[in-house]
């Protein structure tokens, strides 16, 4: 499995069909901090521990 992470500041850094599963795309338009998502996180080592543990979730589902 390769895993490449792509940021940008551009609206479209990488143009993807529709219909192509092989990528996850998250938009970040405000910051973290003021997310209420991540609020119920004491800090961001506890908010990338939970998001860890999805993953081999998100890989099922994503397969």
């Amino acid at each position: 499995m390769l895993i490449i992470s792509f940021f940008s500041n551009y609206d479209v850094p990488v143009i993807i069909p529709e219909d192509d599963r092989r990528y996850n795309v998250i938009e970040n338009m405000d910051k973290l901090e003021n997310n209420p998502n991540y609020i119920k996180y004491k800090n961001h080592t506890e908010f990338l521990k939970a998001v860890q543990s999805e993953l081999p979730t998100f890989a099922q589902i994503s397969y």
